[in-house]
């Protein structure tokens, strides 16, 4: 008996396909979960550099690797370095009138 076919019987619905398919999609999602990262870069650890630009104060964000080439430009001033995941949650989390604050502190 189909593995589908069995989880139908237990859950007593009859509906092969649907479960079948449930079973699938929840297969597919931990095999995402077991995916190594690329290149050995953890993403949770990579660190996100902030520039603003001298003259029309347009904002980057940039990894390390390009962050190295903007240093070099006269235009890009480095204002933060930051986790992003920590920075983010901390957004996220926080009240309207504090996110402002939040954001024009990373900006300074």
């Amino acid at each position: 008996m189909k593995a589908a076919q069995m989880a139908a019987l237990e859950h007593m619905t009859g509906d092969v396909y649907r479960v079948g398919c449930d079973i699938e999609r929840e297969l597919n999602e931990a095999k995402e979960l077991q995916r190594p990262q690329t290149e050995g870069v953890r993403i949770k650890d990579s660190p996100a550099f902030i520039y603003v630009h001298k003259w029309n104060g347009m904002i980057r964000v940039e990894s390390l690797d390009t962050a190295k080439h903007i240093d070099k430009s006269p235009e890009w001033k480095h204002v933060s370095t930051i986790n992003p995941h920590a920075w983010l949650e901390m957004i996220l989390r926080a009240s309207i009138k504090d996110r402002n604050k939040i954001i024009k502190h990373l900006l300074t």
